[in-house]
């Protein structure tokens, strides 16, 4: 059943921008996905990409914050095996999550032109 569902698209553009502040990429994205976005061909893509599915987990997972802040670092979408984005959470998120009856999240994400699109799913 889908318990939470969000979408978001961001300008590439303007995240390359963004990303000229090292600041901003570590109030965002994990070492991991750091360490992840500096072996892709176009870092920037990647980066836009993960910041849209960040965003609509922001989304997604509001009706389960409690009135906790959502922290972007609470989100972590690395790669699988496959190539298709995978999507971890800390311990502090997972309980929020587990009391609400969320047991799967799930994220696609698509670059197009100046574009980044995510849609992000809570079953």
């Amino acid at each position: 059943m889908i318990l939470g569902l969000g979408i978001d698209q961001v300008t590439i553009s303007t995240v390359e921008q963004f990303l000229k502040n090292p600041k901003y990429a570590d109030d965002i994205f994990t070492e991991a996905e750091k360490e992840l976005a500096s072996q892709q061909g176009n870092p920037v893509d990647f980066f836009a990409a993960r910041f849209a599915a960040k965003q609509a987990f922001k989304k997604c997972l509001a009706p389960f914050m409690n009135d906790k802040e959502f922290n972007y670092k609470m989100i972590e979408i690395l790669k699988k095996e496959d190539g298709m984005p995978a999507v971890y959470v800390g311990d502090e998120l997972a309980e929020l999550l587990k009391a609400a009856g969320v047991e799967e999240l799930q994220v696609s994400t698509t670059t197009e032109g100046d574009n980044a699109t995510a849609i992000a799913l809570a079953q």
